[in-house]
């Protein structure tokens, strides 16, 4: 560790930064430079070149002068050679509530929300420095302690079972790099703001927070030009984006090219497309290649059926506000889409780092041989979801009865050799520093393909 690191436990033993680099276990990935990984169980560490000097601080500041729980913070640094900054922390267990709210129960979300309320609460006791003066200038508005950018995908939740056979939840926030003082509706007007289109959080959000009208629709106006460009022009379709390949130990192999796509994409996404969480979904296979087709189709099929039910919720919180207010948000124009199954994969046919898009399956262009394409194809038509060659399904009715396929293909290159063991051994060696910088290169047309995608009207090539 250098003489930058602002403290350390001496009596812990601390992964080093070869342990961190390491790892595998990517709990997320924020932006294009900044992800967080899990390293010798207990720890969980931030890593990137753009993570905010004051974040490890404020984690500390709130730990010391509240009695919220904040993951403990081990150690804040940066690395002289490369430039990039640690944080190693306390491993958080559980899943964030962008990934849970779908499956909680109307019980089990009133206690999160009742949990959240209690940290929101917690973090407002925090005795501002300047109140006094502070308080005069906002006049009847208090300054509090803000996270400023509370929303599903920033808290963690497991469920707990206590002794006396009581259930209950327990959350913790996580990503404090935004914390400041601000006025007491900013927390939430910017939850409001950001999560229009994600109506189980909209549904917390009216436990959790006291309600300000007025500041809403001031907001609503200033952040007007920042928000998403969603509806302006609506998505036209819903997009399943799933790259296939192996699970490690084969995860940073050519094989997996396809998953390696997936993680330069998602920080890209996220700024790109418009309603992050509607239109689209990401989704890693955890299967062996070979054997990909039954677990995708069935995730599928699940999201499909939970977006439907997703998106007649949003019509139902759309159609309540606009009775009430003059100012709903834009909100999406319909309540069934066609959906595209888009599938990243390698490509051993094409250069390094080239990108073969392809609409369709076999009867479109060759898979090859991809026993991985081969799989999803199959399964595909077993489940009788199988685009016919007019872009739809025609023996199912549903979320998926209008089924594309897109298939996009990163080239690895191919060994001079075509003897099947020379290839096997190719595909599955390691990616090299040179070929992981391709492959992330070729993340920014793959996000102008699927950007065009989403916006592809029905039945149309």
């Amino acid at each position: 560790m250098t003489n930058e690191a602002h403290w350390m436990h001496s009596t812990i033993d601390l992964p080093t930064i070869s342990d961190i680099e390491v790892s595998t276990d990517v709990l997320s990935v924020r932006t294009n430079a900044i992800k967080v990984v899990r390293v010798k169980e207990h720890f969980a560490v931030k890593i990137g070149y753009a993570i905010p000097p004051l974040e490890a601080e404020n984690m500390r500041y709130v730990a010391a002068n509240s009695k919220l729980f904040v993951s403990k913070v081990y150690a804040s640094f940066i690395d002289p050679e490369t430039k990039k900054r640690y944080i190693v922390m306390d491993f958080i267990p559980g899943a964030d509530l962008q990934k849970l709210l779908p499956s909680l129960t109307p019980a089990e979300k009133t206690m999160v929300s009742e949990r959240i309320k209690e940290a929101v609460d917690e973090l407002r006791t925090i005795t501002p420095p300047m109140q006094e003066m502070v308080n005069r200038t906002l006049k009847s508005l208090r300054t509090v302690v803000t996270y400023r950018d509370l929303q599903p995908k920033k808290v963690m939740g497991r469920r707990e079972i206590h002794d006396n056979g009581g259930a209950d939840f327990k959350v913790t926030l996580i990503d404090w790099n935004l914390l400041g003082w601000y006025p007491e509706f900013w927390e939430f007007c910017n939850s409001t703001l950001y999560c229009q289109m994600k109506p189980d959080w909209l549904e917390l959000i009216l436990d959790i927070f006291d309600q300000y009208p007025l500041e809403y629709l001031m907001m609503q106006v200033v952040y007007s030009p920042l928000l998403p460009p969603n509806m302006s022009n609506p998505p036209r379709r819903l997009l399943f984006i799933a790259s296939i390949g192996n699970p490690a130990p084969y995860h940073n192999t050519r094989h997996s090219a396809g998953h390696l796509l997936l993680d330069a994409l998602k920080p890209l996404l996220e700024t790109t497309l418009p309603n992050t969480g509607i239109y689209h979904e990401t989704w890693q296979s955890p299967s062996l290649m070979n054997v990909t087709g039954p677990r995708l189709v069935r995730r599928l099929e699940q999201w499909a059926t939970e977006r439907a039910s997703r998106l007649e919720r949003i019509a139902n919180v759309a159609a309540s506000r606009s009775s009430s207010s003059s100012t709903t948000p834009n909100f999406p124009t319909q309540t069934t889409y066609p959906t595209t199954l888009v599938i990243l994969h390698d490509e051993l046919s094409i250069a390094q780092g080239k990108v073969r898009v392809i609409r369709g399956g076999p009867e479109t262009f060759s898979l090859r041989g991809h026993r991985g394409l081969m799989s999803i194809c199959e399964t595909l038509r077993k489940k009788g979801l199988y685009p016919s060659s007019s872009g739809a399904s025609k023996s199912v009715t549903g979320p998926l009865a209008d089924l594309s396929i897109l298939r996009v293909g990163l080239g690895i290159g191919r060994p001079s050799s075509h003897d099947t063991a020379a290839v096997s051994k190719y595909v599955l060696g390691t990616v090299t520093d040179n070929e992981l910088k391709a492959y992330h290169a070729a993340a920014t047309p793959v996000v102008q393909t699927i950007r065009d995608e989403l916006f592809r009207p029905a039945g149309k090539v």
